[in-house]
């Protein structure tokens, strides 16, 4: 956490079960995380749940800023989840695979603060939502920040050297980052300082 704020992160994603892959780490870990960050930074629960009443419980337990949804969940859901939690914000990811995610993005915005768009292998025991290390076709992205009304964050493979030029062609609000920072699965401090600096420019 501390290496990120460093850098110049202004929101911090946690990883909770039962998703799976890099960076996940156990509910009670989250909860003294997200007490300690300090201000002018927000907390970001990423939940692979997607029933109202587990992701409620979740967040009571958790108590993050904001909530990023992986999975797909129905307009109720956000719904129910804006009603229980007013000061909350979510953030629902739409996985990029094709052109069909344009369509899916226009229904997710419904009752979202924000989507993210990310990379992802559907599907299979193979199946893996996020930390891909690989980029998307950001022509659909760029797509979907003109297509719909909320703020758009991109995801996906993004790293210093192609960092400025995703910003370019996409135009999103902000950006999501993870396996381009990493080394041997941690966050490392040159290449957290060389993807800020590359964001920037």
């Amino acid at each position: 956490m501390e290496r990120a704020l460093a850098a110049g992160a202004d929101l911090l994603g946690f990883v909770a079960p039962p998703l799976g892959g890099l960076g996940v780490i156990d509910e009670d870990r989250i909860q003294a995380l997200i007490q300690g960050v300090p201000p002018g930074a927000d907390s970001v629960l990423l939940t692979g749940l997607t029933e109202l009443d587990a992701i409620a419980e979740q967040v009571r337990r958790c108590r993050p800023q904001a909530l990023q949804l992986v999975r797909s969940t129905t307009v109720d859901v956000r719904l129910g989840l804006r009603e229980k939690f007013p000061g909350l914000r979510l953030l629902q990811v739409v996985h990029v695979t094709g052109t069909e995610a344009l369509a899916g993005a226009r229904e997710a915005q419904v009752a979202a603060h924000a989507l993210v768009l990310d990379s992802a292998v559907l599907g299979g025991d193979s199946e893996q939502l996020g930390a891909t290390g690989k980029t998307h076709d950001w022509a659909v992205s760029a797509a979907i920040v003109e297509a719909v009304d909320v703020p758009v964050f991109l995801a996906g493979g993004l790293r210093a050297d192609n960092v400025a030029e995703a910003r370019r062609r996409v135009g999103a609000f902000g950006l999501d980052l993870c396996t381009g920072v990493r080394r041997d699965g941690v966050l490392d401090p040159e290449l957290l300082t060389a993807f800020f600096e590359a964001a920037r420019s």
